[in-house]
């Protein structure tokens, strides 16, 4: 044929595949333009959940953050459990502690930063133990016992909050025997 070469016939060869690979795609799966409309619009509903997901996870880790001392020092004093589940006695006992609660707070979120610091740090040093299948067990093992120790010291500074603020919070305490 004139005028034809062999890279001519290549081209056409090769878009000859591509529509007839194409056809092949879009008899098992459908129209590909169809299906990528369908795609973006799942995405951009996805995406406009996304914000509002964040905005209350957010919200939701603030409260935790804030009201948890709150709701430890409600359980060591009333022994309940209904009433440490209950918001109302938990910002009763913030509003009767006052500023003691702003520094209990603060100690706390104190004591959590320290933790993570030692533990993460705890972790790079013991990082050549770390074993496949069964983890970094001397990290493990010397990091529950650093947690261990400050949960007590958590729980400690709870109770002399409460101590503290004995008076304010209307806690019965013993009186000593003569």
């Amino acid at each position: 044929m004139p005028g034809y070469t062999s890279e001519d016939e290549a081209a056409d060869l090769e878009k000859s595949l591509n529509e007839t690979r194409a056809a092949q795609i879009e008899s098992i799966t459908g129209d590909t333009s169809d299906s990528e409309t369908q795609y973006r619009e799942i995405a951009a509903g996805i995406l406009r959940i996304a914000a509002p997901l964040v905005v209350i996870g957010m919200l939701t880790l603030l409260w935790g953050l804030l009201y948890f001392p709150a709701a430890c020092a409600v359980a060591g004093y009333s022994r309940s459990f209904l009433a440490t589940i209950n918001p109302l006695v938990g910002l009763d006992t913030i509003r009767r502690l006052g500023g003691t609660y702003v520094k209990l707070v603060l100690m706390s979120l104190l004591l959590a930063v320290v933790l993570i610091f030692i533990l993460g740090t705890l972790a790079a040093v013991l990082s050549p133990f770390d074993l496949p299948r069964v983890g970094n067990v001397p990290a493990v093992a010397i990091g529950s016992l650093i947690s261990f120790y400050f949960w007590i010291v958590f729980f400690c500074v709870i109770g002399y909050a409460l101590f503290k603020s004995a008076d304010r919070l209307k806690l019965h305490t013993a009186q000593p025997r003569a």
